[in-house]
Order: C-alpha cells, then sequence, then structure tokens
C-alpha cells in the first residue's frame, strides 16, 4: 500500500482515558462508530520499543535501565475496547519520569494499523483528564479546579499527549505564550497574529537563551505552526514532533558560542514544522515536509577570519571522534528513532527528504507543496516523478553499505558494495563542484564518471555508510587534537600529562594515524607516532568492539645516570576488545586489552620490556549505582630502575606513590561502587553547564616481585569526580581520588595519597 489509500479518514473513534496519580498510567475506552467495510487490527506501540545496543545511548534513554511498558485491552460485547497503558520510565518522545511527567507520542492506547502495520488516520473525538496540566495534539488543559480536562476532535493518524505534574517542590510549572518575533521580515514592535503564538510547558521559566532560541527557530511567515512545546529531559534528540506538540530536550540552545545554535534552530524548526501541519496525511508526510523545507542550515553571517573560525570549530564538532553530541546536531540518522518513525516503518525523514533534494530541487518542492496539501508521501514522490523502486525502498530497513570513489584510467569510478541484498538508493554525488544524483540499483553495482577530477560522495550522510574512508576524491584528512593532565600527586610534585592528535581520512573511525606526546614521572618528554585499526562495521559501534594500535618513537628518560643516554627509542603493540560505549558511567561493558612495549638508548646502557594485561568492567546495579572493577598483571625487565614496572601510580594502586616500589612482575585489583549522587543535572557554570557528579569509594589490592621478594599492598579508595558540558557541546570530565594504604608488606608506605584525573580511572 505504501500510505496509497484514500485522504479520507475511514474511521470513526471516540477515546474517553484518564491518567493516574503520578502519571505514568493512562486507563480508558476507545469505541469505533463507523470501521467502514473492515475493521482495524490493533497493536500495542509500546511492544515496539527497542533497547538501544550501544551503552551511551542505552544511558540516554534509560536512565533505570530497560523497564516494562504495555497496552493492553479487551474488548466488550458492543466492540468498545477497554485499555490500560503503562509507560516506561524512558526518556524521549515516549516515556514517564517523577519529575516530567507523561510524554507519549502515539503511543498510549491500541493503536489501528493498516495491513503494512502502519497507524491509520482516523476522525478522532478524544477526551483525557488528569491531575496537573494535559497537553493533547496541541490542546493545553489546566487544572478546573481539580482535574485537567483536555478534548480534541479532528483527523490524524496520531494522538501526541504530555501530562505535566502539578507545582511541587523543585516541579514548579510555568505556561507562557511567547511572541514569534524571529519570523523573517518582522520587527521587534510587530504583532503577531492569533496564530503566531507559541505556548512553552515546563518546569520553571524557560532561560532567556531557549526564548530566544526558539524565536530564532520560527518558521516563516506563510508557514505558521501554533504549536505546544513541552521542555523535558532528553539527551538523544534535540525535538520530537506529534501533531500539535513539540517535546524539546532540555538541552535545546544550550551552547556557547551563539552561533553553534543554528544547529538547533534547524533541529528545533523542522520538528515545529512538522508538529504544525495538521493537514499533512501522516507522520511520514510531516516529517518529510519539514526536513525539506529545513535541508540546509543558515550559514553564518561573520566574514573572514570569524568564518574561517566558525567553520574550523564546525569541523571539529562534526568529528566522529565525538559521537556523544552527533544526535545533539542536525543528523539524518539518529542512533534512536522516535516511535512515530518506528510504526511508520520508514526510513528516516531527513535521509528521504535529502534523497528528494539531490533527484531536483523542483522534485522536493512538489512533494512539500502536495504534502501539506494532505497527499500521501508515495503518492505526492510518484506523481512527482520519483521511480517506484526508490519510493519503495523508503520502508525498507537500510543496507549498511560501502560506497566508493577510485581512480581509473578514464576519471573515477563509483562503486556501492553490500553485504546483503540493498534496496534502491539514491545516492548524492557532487561531481567537480556540480550535484549529480546518482540511483544505484542491485548489491553490487558501479558508476563511470569519465574525465571526473574531484567526487564527494554522499556529502548530505543521507546513506547509511559502512565506512566512509573511501568517498572522496582526492582524499580529505581531518585531525582532532586532545589532550590534557591525566593526574598530578601534590606530594611528590610529580604529574602525567598527555597530547594526542589523530590524523585519518575524514569520516572514518576505523584506521587512524596516532601522534603522541606525554610526561610523567619517569619520562622528561616522551613522542611516539603509530597507527589504529579498528575491526568490524563503522555503522554498528556495538559489534566493533576490537581495536589493534602500534607505535613507535622515543623517549627523553629522567633519572639517567650523566654517563649514559638519556634518549631512549622505542615500540610498541596492542590489542583490545572495549563494548563500555560510554567511559564515564557506562551501563555495563568490559575492556580487556593486552600490550606489549620495548625500547633502549643507542649505547645500550639502558633497555626494557614490558608485557602487559587488562581487564575491566562496570555492571549497573541500580539508576544510581554503577559496581566497577579491574585487574591488572605484567611481566618485564629494566636495567634502569626506574624502568621496572611500578607498584604504585595512577594505572596500578592508587595509594602508593609512582616511586614507592619497582619490581619484575606485578598484579592489581580494584574495585569501586560509583554512585550517582547527581544526575541529569543541567546546572548551569558560566560557559559549562554541570550534569553529574560520581561519589566512589572503592578497595585495591596489590602484589609485586621484585629480585625473588614479594610486596603485598592493601589499600582504600574514594573518589569524587564530575561531568561538565563545557559550551553545552564538549563533556568535560574530572575529579579527585584519594587513597591511602591500610596494610603494607615489604613497601614503606602510610601517607594518603591524592590524584586529580580527567576521568575515571577505569
Amino acid at each position: 500500500m505504501l500510505g496509497l489509500v484514500a485522504s479520507a479518514a475511514a474511521l470513526d473513534l471516540v477515546v474517553r482515558a484518564n491518567l493516574s496519580g503520578d502519571l505514568r498510567t493512562v486507563q480508558g475506552t476507545v469505541e469505533v462508530r463507523d470501521a467502514g467495510e473492515t475493521a482495524p487490527r490493533w497493536i500495542d506501540p509500546l511492544a515496539r520499543l527497542t533497547v538501544p545496543r550501544d551503552g551511551r545511548t542505552r544511558l540516554w534513554t534509560l536512565p533505570a535501565g530497560p523497564q516494562p511498558a504495555s497496552v493492553r485491552w479487551t474488548r466488550r460485547a458492543d466492540g468498545v475496547l477497554d485499555f490500560v497503558a503503562t509507560l516506561p520510565r524512558r526518556n524521549g518522545d515516549v516515556g514517564w519520569s517523577p519529575d516530567d511527567g507523561l510524554r507519549a507520542n502515539g503511543g498510549w492506547y491500541p493503536v489501528p494499523v493498516d495491513p503494512d502495520e502502519r497507524p491509520l488516520r482516523a476522525h478522532w473525538d478524544v477526551t483525557v483528564v488528569g491531575p496537573g496540566l494535559v497537553v493533547l495534539n496541541g490542546v493545553l488543559a489546566e487544572p478546573e479546579p481539580v482535574l485537567a480536562r483536555a478534548r480534541w476532535t479532528g483527523d490524524t493518524d496520531r494522538l501526541a499527549l504530555a501530562a505535566l505534574p502539578e507545582t511541587g517542590p523543585y516541579r514548579a510549572t510555568t505556561v507562557l505564550s511567547v511572541p514569534l518575533l524571529g519570523r523573517r521580515g518582522a520587527s521587534p514592535s510587530a504583532t503577531p497574529p492569533p496564530d503566531g503564538r507559541l505556548t512553552v510547558v515546563g518546569r520553571g521559566t524557560p532561560p532567556a537563551g531557549v526564548l530566544a532560541g526558539l524565536r530564532e527557530a520560527a518558521p516563516a511567515e506563510d508557514e505558521a505552526d501554533p504549536v505546544v512545546i513541552v521542555v523535558g529531559h532528553d539527551d538523544g534528540r534535540l525535538a520530537h514532533a506529534g501533531p500539535g506538540v513539540v517535546y524539546l530536550s532540555r538541552r535545546a540552545f544550550r551552547t556557547v558560542p551563539a552561533f553553534t545554535r543554528r544547529w538547533h534552530r534547524t533541529a528545533v524548526r523542522r520538528a515545529r514544522l512538522a508538529a504544525g501541519c495538521l493537514r499533512c496525511r501522516d507522520g511520514s508526510a510531516r516529517d518529510t515536509r519539514a526536513a525539506l523545507a529545513t535541508l540546509a542550515a543558515p550559514e553564518p553571517r561573520d566574514t573572514g577570519l570569524g568564518r574561517e573560525l566558525v567553520r574550523g570549530v564546525d569541523a571539529v564538532l562534526s568529528d566522529p571522534a565525538i559521537p556523544a553530541w552527533a544526535d545533539l546536531r542536525d543528523r539524518p540518522w539518529s542512533r534512536e528513532e522516535d516511535l512515530g518513525e518506528r510504526l511508520g516503518a520508514m526510513q528516516p525523514a531527513v535521509a528521504v527528504a535529502r534523497q528528494l533534494a539531490a533527484l531536483d530541487p523542483g522534485i522536493g518542492a512538489a512533494v512539500a507543496t502536495a504534502l501539506g496539501n494532505g497527499t500521501p508521501l508515495a503518492r505526492a514522490a510518484r506523481d512527482a516523478g520519483v521511480p517506484d523502486d526508490v519510493v519503495d525502498a523508503w520502508w525498507t530497513p537500510a543496507t549498511p553499505m560501502n560506497v566508493l570513489a577510485v581512480w581509473n584510467d578514464a576519471g573515477v569510478q563509483i562503486r556501492r558494495e553490500a553485504s546483503e541484498a540493498a534496496a534502491p538508493a539514491v545516492i548524492p554525488l557532487v561531481v567537480d563542484g556540480a550535484p549529480r544524483p546518482w540511483i544505484a540499483r542491485g548489491d553490487a553495482t558501479t558508476l563511470e564518471l569519465p574525465g571526473a577530477r574531484r567526487v564527494q560522495l554522499d556529502p548530505d550522510g543521507a546513506i547509511a555508510q559502512d565506512d566512509r574512508d573511501d568517498d572522496r576524491l582526492p582524499r580529505a584528512w581531518s585531525a582532532t587534537v586532545v589532550g590534557g593532565l591525566r593526574s598530578l600527586d601534590l606530594d611528590d610534585g610529580t604529574f602525567d600529562a598527555a597530547l594526542q592528535a589523530t590524523v585519518r581520512h575524514a569520516g572514518s573511525t576505523r584506521r587512524a594515524v596516532l601522534a603522541t606526546a606525554s610526561h610523567d614521572a619517569r619520562e622528561h618528554l616522551s613522542a611516539s607516532v603509530g597507527a589504529l585499526h579498528g575491526f568490524g562495521p563503522l555503522a554498528r559501534p556495538r559489534e566493533r568492539a576490537w581495536r589493534a594500535t602500534w607505535s613507535v618513537g622515543a623517549t627523553w628518560l629522567a633519572d639517567v645516570p650523566v654517563s649514559n643516554d638519556a634518549v631512549a627509542a622505542f615500540g610498541g603493540m596492542s590489542l583490545t576488545r572495549d563494548t563500555l560505549g560510554d567511559r564515564f558511567l557506562p551501563l555495563g561493558g568490559s575492556v580487556l586489552g593486552a600490550a606489549a612495549q620495548a625500547g633502549r638508548t643507542p649505547d645500550g646502557s639502558t633497555a626494557w620490556w614490558q608485557l602487559v594485561a587488562t581487564t575491566s568492567g562496570v555492571r549497573p546495579l541500580h539508576p544510581r549505582l554503577a559496581l566497577a572493577g579491574r585487574l591488572r598483571g605484567s611481566v618485564g625487565a629494566a636495567t634502569l630502575e626506574r624502568r621496572r614496572l611500578q607498584l604504585g601510580g595512577p594505572r596500578a594502586l592508587r595509594s602508593l606513590p609512582q616511586d614507592a616500589w619497582f619490581g619484575d612482575a606485578v598484579a592489581s585489583s580494584a574495585v569501586e561502587a560509583r554512585v550517582r549522587a547527581l544526575r541529569d543535572a543541567s546546572i548551569p557554570l558560566g560557559i559549562g553547564w554541570l550534569g553529574e557528579v560520581h561519589v566512589s569509594p572503592g578497595l585495591e589490592a596489590g602484589w609485586g616481585l621484585r629480585d625473588g621478594m614479594p610486596a603485598r599492598v592493601l589499600g582504600a579508595t574514594a573518589g569524587l569526580h564530575a561531568s561538565v558540558d563545557l559550551a553545552g557541546l564538549f563533556p568535560v570530565r574530572g575529579g579527585v581520588t584519594v587513597a591511602w594504604p591500610v596494610l603494607a608488606d615489604g613497601v614503606d608506605a602510610s601517607a594518603a595519597q591524592m590524584a586529580f584525573e580527567v576521568d575515571h580511572a577505569f
């Protein structure tokens, strides 16, 4: 069917529902007054919610871990459905939280679907009664006098509901009407029309920056969208859209410097356009029309050095080395789709819109006009001249693939390679500066571009590629530089610092060249160059856990006798399996690694070798508690005392100084209980926002062997760490750990140690 159904609503439904006191449960009835010739089939929409696979997205989406959720119903003799919906504790457009109440973008009632399992458009007469503030498809109801009663009638495929708690401790709710002064051509003194007002619902008064951003994100005058903005907690996406309702993340417009707000403006404008198109046929039509209207973010107005600075910041923030914030930007492939996208079974609307625009700008404009008039997406696309197989492919799960640009004698050859059957797709190309679409069909297909010299494949990221290493000719390279203080020992006056530059083909996180410089208690300065290779598909990071590294370099050794050479050459390699996903507070996962390193001075006076094996893991016990552990063992030999293995220090026992003991074999273990004393916060701190505070009590134990004499240590640790979103974009972590030996045998140690860390030690 693919949406090719009659434009008139075939169903006439009446819904009456009541919200529980905690706003987590919805209980009600659905009456079918007119089902046409065929009775609808009903599904439980909450059964379509998925558990994200990667740890970071799980943390964003499910702060309390996987939650039970369901919509259950029974049919009376007269055909009326009695239903009970229990919402999960979940961030996003469908979920419940004790602070923000209920958000249910179509996921709170039995959903009628067509044979393709897409929600049916129907005529609805809906009444919802509950405590607090209730929003239903753009209708806002306040308690009068005790309960709020929201009623909405009209034609749609989805009922967007939100319910916020009444005022309480730290949960004051304010409703604002905000004039949309950001419209093009409007002056600050202009009086907006009645339908040009915006209602914002949230806890407390929205910050001035949020209100300014909402004004900047206002659509054009001919696209007025009287919608209700419901502000709540969501780390995974800036905004979700339902009919008449935008579910807005508190992180929206929380950026410094202000020019980075243009990414947020684009995402929020898209959501507002989608929410305001009440004539659109269904969710796929609303979202695609909005995406067509907001494909390109506004260019920065700065010129000269300012514009180059903006482009430089853009390049850094677009770097895949910062995946934590990719979903909060204007990206086509969010890692966590909303429920409407799952029920519609369509690929992300931004990717579809970019394919339409790549085929021809006129096609995109024609489709947008038709969607605004109520035409289904599939019909609008076919009427505009989009091939049938391309349209059908939009409702087919995207196949990860490689799209390669290869030099040949005639010019450039473009190849599409997929590991499984791939649906037809429009692949945008830019050939010698000119846009050119390519409709790729078949599992392995090629396109010849004779005489081409500069080719960029898929410039807007509309295709889910496995690897983007080879999608541009000539090759484009990107570089990321990170570093800083890793630890500081106040007692000994030593510090551990490192700076690393990562250079790779633009868009690739699988292969990279690494350049590192560091300093610690044993080395005045160490520098190395190396390479990294990750195994597995780029598009599915949970399946790309293994990575290998190689490096060679030189180091200026500390405490070397004057008669000896102080500069040594070294080399090393490592193999690591990492499934943590997030290194600050992952929801499960582990790290298993093995490494080898050797070095010597040219005169042969100093030489060393080391073999190291490490394993660490994190297990969540509660939304506020995780248990972390680490085991580490190493063997080695060295001609210089300080090149032997350390029993103390940040990579072994933190309760000992780094130079307390050196030997030929070392084993250590540590365990921490990481308590989230503050979580999911957004506390302004100048140019940053405090989000997490962790308290980490723990124990550690170590054993070492030197010249046949053992050493044993048992220590206690206590850590305090925080996560601050610098400029609203970069998560910066750090803290302090205090450790002291409880028992020590063979080691002279009694004083407590303090270490400053840029992250948890393991």
